[in-house]
């Protein structure tokens, strides 16, 4: 059945529609004149009495329409629709002529002149040039008096009471329904609009349960069409008694999950009782219905918020029917895991176009981890699991991802744990390669094409083909290689020392990295020469160099006679020689080192020997400068807000031709906090830093990234950013809290307490780890006050901390706040007379700790009910609002508020009465950064 609402003071605006007629009317310019339309019943609507209540102007210009044809007051509403063309302005009568015209609207309220019972209203619409657009004609009825009521009757019954009473007579309007207002003892309360009935309908009669066996007055009053309210008729009784306490049949907590991650769960409850229940009271600490401090409605869904902390959970549940019978205890547990589960390393292998993802098993010591779930996305790893392209979600600790696409591909992989909770994970890149085709050796030879040789040194002649240019060889006289050279057709080798066959090997790789993947074999008959000479290399290719190095080629004679070096001499600028005391003489077996000097460029070592065939021997020298790395900043972007406590990514991508990209080291440093990370690049080049939002400074900062390889070569690159300063409770450890008084950390609980339900406490607790500008900050909080007799309250308070000496101020009516410097928004629910500005409960604010002088205030309702309240305080410049459970309470500009580095914390006290006075989830958000 549908409520009726409306006004305090005994009408009910909104009739029932009924009554519908009229004619259609056309304006002049200000005076109103009937003019007959063209098949007015197709755009004329009458009551059953012809009163017009919606029409349609001739013209088809608007249609007008009464929201309701009673009317118990002086103001009429009336309904406008446009046609095909938008009137500018419109204007309404109750006289011949018009004299205000408004823009249009699509609702306008048109005052009645008067009391006559029957007020014809005209309505006109014109465009913005004046032309007139029609007009219609409207009939409003008017009455004020309230239906008149006959005597209730009331048949007492179980909890409750069967209420019979006559019909109403109204004579204008017409009795649309009755309301039923119930009260406890002998005053009968009032049929206030406001306040929700016991009972409303249509009907003669209707049925209250659930009431005590206590006295009872009732008063059941009569609604019409007009909305006006009858003074009522009372009714007293008392509902008969029970002493049987309700039954619990079932008990479960969140429908019998053995873990939740949600702080509230609901109860599933089956219990009987003859009354029905009333109310219901769960608690974790209390033994006994006495001890359990928050008796709630049953009616509203029985839950329960379990405590902070994570673990274990018994809760116990007590039921009470309208009688105050109790039921006994019962209880279960549930275990409370809000812990994501952690990540171990990730570890990937590309075959081809598939890859393979392996991880060890992640833990998670609280409810047990469950299975995973791995994501991907194009260049690197989704933000989280619930982003990218889902590949698998199971219990596996591997994955294999086949048919990808040539390029760099990101993984995440995140565990899920009983609870439901999922884990940030580890991340991964892979790099798929297209499909090469090896280069092919496919001549390997002496150059003159002897199978034998005279000696060690050996002329060789190697052809290859390759999808690629050919860019690298290698040969040895073994099936795996240690030395890959710059490619040439013709090499000189030298064999290993003795007489005999010998077998070379050699492989080619070409610009794509593609290599032969077998080996191509060169036999090869050594016979004696005498002398011989070896060298440790026929060419010197030293690489990259950092700047001046030192190197030596070693002269071997593998002969069996003496052999002479009569000289050792380099030929261009880049590379030098300290050799001297020539000619040198080396026995059989003997070696001997020619020192070199090398910078960046080519040259050539040229040695003058006694053995034939090598008379004059040259060996190519080259080196190069290592070159510089390079770096590019992957993430933030330039000019990145970072919120308040984020744990944001920082990403830079470094390259060097010259070294492993795992070889070199990345710094990140702030221009305000220093450096805050050293990280080493993967093996794709990426390096990827965590800035942890809570330990970094608020404000502006330049980050650089800076690379360096091992030649102490550098690259780097800057970013702007800032960062919102704030935090929430959680993002803190209860040891940066400074607590004086009765305040206590309740680790059971995982709230802070301020006062118990004592007489004549106070406590303080202030977050001091850092502090916020008092000026732009928006700061929510939980709190609790209840459970006593009524206490002082408590406060939310930012205190200044460069003006600060305590942390405590005045005591009871004080609050522990009086007389501490910053600003204060207190929640008040003790009157206290020449201080306080209403004896209802209320917020006010407060400048510098005086209480006698309001900034701002408003009254609340009851806030000691037994339940958490938020309360939400926003300060920008000079402006400040004040949030009570959702709803805006304060809105004031405070000129005297000024900027200060707050410490944010809270204060309560108790005197005479008593309360609990407690704080749960703190969050504070300040407005360092323009967005």
């Amino acid at each position: 059945m549908g409520r009726v609402q409306g006004p305090r003071g005994g009408r009910v605006g909104g009739a029932l529609a009924g009554r519908v007629g009229g004619v259609a009317i056309v304006a002049g310019a200000c005076a109103l004149r009937e003019v007959p339309g063209q098949d007015e019943a197709s755009r004329i609507r009458k009551d059953a009495d012809g009163a017009r209540v919606s029409a349609m102007a001739a013209s088809g210009a608007f249609t007008a329409e009464l929201a309701s044809e009673w009317v118990s007051g002086r103001t009429a509403t009336v309904l406008l629709s446009p046609g095909e063309l938008v009137p500018d302005e419109v204007c309404a009568s109750t006289g011949p002529r018009c004299a205000r015209w408004v823009p249009w609207q699509r609702i306008l309220r048109v005052d009645l002149p008067g009391s006559r019972a029957r007020q014809e209203l005209r309505v006109l619409a014109r465009s913005a040039a004046g032309e007139p657009l029609g007009a219609v004609s409207l009939t409003v009825q008017l009455d004020r008096q309230a239906p008149r009521m006959g005597p209730v009757e009331a048949t007492p019954a179980l909890g409750g009471a069967t209420l019979r009473w006559p019909a109403a007579v109204d004579k204008g309007a017409g009795v649309v329904g009755y309301r039923v207002a119930v009260a406890e003892g002998a005053r009968a309360p009032d049929c206030d609009p406001d306040v929700p009935p016991a009972w409303e309908g249509p009907e003669l009669e209707a049925a209250l349960t659930g009431l005590p066996a206590m006295p009872h007055t009732a008063r059941v009053c009569a609604v019409d069409g007009a909305g006006n309210v009858s003074a009522g008729q009372d009714v007293r009784w008392t509902p008969d008694a029970e002493v049987e306490a309700p039954v619990v049949r079932s008990f479960a907590l969140a429908e019998g999950a053995a873990i939740t991650r949600q702080r509230e769960v609901p109860l599933t409850l089956v219990a009987d009782d003859a009354s029905g229940i009333a109310t219901f009271c769960a608690s974790e600490a209390a033994d006994d219905p006495g001890a359990c401090p928050w008796w709630r409605p049953y009616a509203e869904g029985p839950s329960v918020e379990l405590s902070g902390g994570e673990g274990p959970k018994a809760v116990r549940v007590w039921l009470r029917d309208p009688h105050g019978n109790t039921s006994a205890a019962v209880e279960d547990t549930i275990v409370f895991d809000r812990t994501p589960p952690e990540a171990t390393a990730l570890e990937l292998e590309v075959t081809g176009d598939a890859v393979d993802l392996r991880w060890a098993p992640f833990p998670d010591a609280l409810s047990g981890l469950v299975g995973y779930v791995v994501v991907t996305a194009p260049d690197r790893a989704p933000d989280s699991c619930a982003e990218g392209t889902e590949l698998a979600r199971s219990a596996d600790e591997s994955l294999r991802v086949e048919g990808l696409s040539v390029g760099v591909h990101g993984f995440r992989v995140c565990g899920i744990d009983a609870a439901g909770n999922i884990s940030i994970g580890a991340t991964g890149r892979a790099r798929v390669r297209p499909t090469l085709t090896p280069p092919t050796i496919t001549r390997f030879a002496q150059v003159d094409g002897a199978t034998s040789v005279c000696g060690g040194l050996v002329d060789l002649k190697i052809e290859a083909t390759a999808d690629a240019e050919l860019i690298r060889m290698c040969v040895e006289e073994s099936t795996s290689c240690s030395s890959w050279v710059p490619w040439a057709e013709a090499r000189a080798w030298r064999l290993s020392p003795g007489d005999g066959p010998k077998t070379l090997y050699a492989w080619v790789r070409d610009a794509d990295g593609s290599e032969t993947p077998v080996p191509t074999p060169l036999e090869i008959e050594r016979v004696s020469c005498a002398p011989e000479l070896e060298l440790s290399a026929l060419a010197l290719d030293l690489g990259p160099i950092c700047g001046p190095t030192d190197t030596a080629l070693t002269v071997t004679n593998t002969g069996s006679a003496p052999l002479v070096v009569r000289g050792a001499e380099v030929e261009g600028a880049a590379w030098s020689t300290s050799a001297g005391g020539f000619p040198w003489t080396l026995q059989p077996g003997e070696a001997r080192d020619v020192d070199l000097l090398a910078t960046p460029g080519e040259g050539t070592l040229v040695l003058t020997t006694d053995v034939d065939g090598a008379r004059r021997l040259e060996v190519p020298l080259s080196a190069r400068a290592d070159a510089p790395p390079t770096l590019e900043l992957v993430g933030p972007a330039d000019g990145a807000v970072l919120e308040r406590g984020a744990v944001a990514a920082l990403e830079a991508r470094v390259s060097d031709p010259d070294t492993d990209a795992r070889q070199l080291t990345v710094t990140w440093e702030s221009d305000v906090d220093g450096v805050f990370a050293e990280v080493t690049p993967d093996g794709d080049g990426l390096a990827a830093a965590r800035w942890q939002g809570v330990e970094r400074s608020p404000g502006a900062h330049q980050l650089t990234a800076t690379v360096t390889d091992a030649c102490g070569a550098t690259a780097e690159a800057a970013i702007s950013v800032c960062q919102d300063e704030g935090y929430t409770a959680d993002e803190l450890d209860i040891s940066t809290w400074t607590m004086r008084g009765t305040a206590v950390w309740d680790a059971a609980n995982g709230w802070v307490q301020l006062t118990a339900a004592n007489r004549n406490e106070a406590g303080t607790a202030f977050q001091t780890a850092t502090t916020v500008s008092s000026a732009e900050l928006d700061v929510s909080v939980r709190f609790y006050m209840s459970g006593g007799s009524g206490a002082d309250g408590l406060t939310l308070t930012a205190l200044d901390a460069a003006r600060m000496r305590s942390f405590v101020g005045g005591a009871g009516g004080g609050m522990g706040y009086s007389g501490l410097p910053g600003w204060t928004v207190e929640v008040d629910n003790y009157f206290n007379s020449g201080t306080d500005p209403t004896r209802e409960d209320h917020v006010s604010v407060h400048i510098d700790g005086v209480q006698r002088s309001y900034a701002a205030w408003a009254a609340l309702p009851d806030m000691e009910d037994g339940r958490w309240h938020t309360l939400r305080v926003k300060v920008v410049g000079t402006r400040f609002q004040v949030w009570v459970d959702g709803a805006a309470a304060v809105d004031a500009t405070v000129a005297g508020l000024r900027e200060f580095p707050a410490y944010i914390g809270f204060t309560a006290s108790t005197g005479g009465a008593t309360n609990w006075h407690r704080i749960d989830s703190l969050d504070v958000a300040g407005f360092t950064c323009d967005r």
